[in-house]
Order: structure tokens, then sequence, then C-alpha cells
């Protein structure tokens, strides 16, 4: 049977430079006003910052939020570098590990703009990026409410310790499997919200051997894929498939280190709190 986390299908559905004024966190050298991000998860950030009127270039695989829409395609899926220039932007921001390394030095040896770059492989990393697109938006107070607001649901969780954790893993791929290594973010929304995370190391997704799963024997598995693509003979072995865990997560949701970071890890709390490990 096919299973959502209800949170999840509730979201499914659903210039120039100038002088610099300090608000509060850091200040940044100059105001920009003409940004453009080569991710999903910096546009899904700006956006949370209420910052969406300084984007003028995006990517084809930006999906939220709706008031995005209209905003120039700049890059599908390698970024155009002739279109990018003649939009004029002061300020490029993208997760590095979302671009080709050859595309990204080529927008470096470009004039007139700014590059800054994130790598968002955990929640203090994301904080970080959240405090520094604040700065470059000149949107302090709100970025300091969302970084809050993470912080709040951390704490929550941890105010309520489970022993033994669950030991829970995030995949893609059904039958051939991708997983996310144990020092990704996804891991570490795992980690504070209460669970063990399990999987291959590093900060990527790696693919894996159906076996190896069977052989980590999860409690629960957070999957971007439906239930019955992950139906192999090793996969039906695992506690967690037994138990009818495996769990359908929207793929924008589970895989990007966008503005639904904190509900992720909200519902995952939810989710190891309603479990009973044997």
């Amino acid at each position: 049977m096919k299973r959502w986390l209800p949170f999840f299908v509730a979201l499914a559905l659903t210039g120039c430079s100038q002088p610099s004024r300090q608000y509060g966190g850091e200040l940044p050298e100059k105001v920009y006003g003409r940004i453009i991000s080569l991710s999903p998860s910096t546009t899904e950030l700006i956006a949370m910052l209420n910052s969406t009127h300084l984007l003028v270039g995006r990517t084809a695989g930006d999906t939220k939020p709706d008031t995005i829409k209209g905003i120039t395609i700049v890059a599908n899926p390698r970024p155009d570098i002739e279109k990018i220039i003649k939009l004029q932007p002061d300020l490029i921001v993208v997760e590095e590990n979302l671009i080709n390394p050859v595309d990204l030095a080529k927008i470096k040896e470009q004039k007139g703009f700014d590059v800054v770059t994130f790598d968002i492989n955990s929640i203090d990393a994301w904080v970080e990026a959240v405090w520094k697109l604040g700065a470059l938006t000149q949107q302090y107070s709100q970025a300091s409410d969302r970084v809050d607001a993470l912080m709040a649901v951390v704490r929550s969780a941890k105010s309520i310790p489970l022993d033994p954790k669950p030991r829970a893993l995030v995949a893609m791929g059904g039958n051939r499997p991708w997983v996310a290594g144990v020092d990704s973010l996804q891991a570490d929304l795992i980690r504070n919200a209460g669970g063990e995370p399990i999987g291959p190391p590093g900060d990527k997704f790696a693919q894996v051997n159906p076996e190896q799963v069977l052989e980590w024997n999860p409690d629960i598995v957070f999957a971007s894929d439906p239930p019955a693509q992950y139906s192999g003979p090793a996969w039906k072995g695992t506690k967690a498939a037994k138990e009818g865990r495996i769990l359908q997560v929207d793929r924008d949701l589970l895989l990007r280190a966008g503005a639904d970071v904190q509900a992720v890890l909200s519902a995952m709390s939810r989710e190891f709190q309603n479990m009973e490990v044997r």
C-alpha cells in the first residue's frame, strides 16, 4: 500500500551597488539588486526571505514557489552564459554540488558580477546559507525568524530522546537505489529528528546494491519514489518494508536544501515519535 506522510501530501498540493546599512547579522560590502540563482535550493531560499523581486534569472528545474514562474530561465540544465551576461546581474548564487565545475569556472571568469557558492550538507550549513543570503538581500529579520523556527524544531525533537533510535535512510531509484550518505543534509535531518541515519559514507547520494540495504536493515525509509518500486527481495526483507514504513516523500522536499527543510525535519520527528522500535 502506498503511504505518504500527511505533511508531505499537504505540501505537494499545495542592480547597481549602493551604500549598505546594517540591520543585524553580517554587513555585506554592497547591496544587490539583480540576482541570478543557478540552483533550485538557492531560489527557494531567496523566495523564503521575501526577495523574489531581486531575481532576474533561474534554472528550468526551479519549481517553487509560484512567484518565480515568470523569471527568465538561464540554465536548462547547463547555464547559458550569454543569456546570463545579457541580464546584467550583479550577483549569482548557486549550490556548488548542483552545477558542473567547468560551468562554474566559466561563470567565475566573467566580469561585472559576484559569485557566491553554498555547500549545504547539514542543518548548520543550511543556517549559514540562510544568514548569508539574508545579508546579501538585506533581509536580516526574515533570516533570523526562519533560523529561529528551525532551531525550535531541533530543540523540540531532542527534548524527547528515543531509545533505541529508529534506524533510517533516504533513498531514490527503487530497486536500483541511490542512498543518502551519512554526512549529507538528509542524514543530518534524520539525526536531529531523533533517528540514526544509515547509508554509505560521504555527503552525497551513492548507488548501492539492494543487498547492502538488507544488511543495513532500516526501521524506516524515506523514499522519493512510490513504495511499489522498492519491491525486490532485498527490500522486502527489511523491517521498514515488513512494517509498512517505506514512506514516499515529495521528491523536491526530500532532496532539496530549500525552504522546506524545517517542515521535513518536523515531519520526520513526528514519524519517529510515533514508532515503536523493537
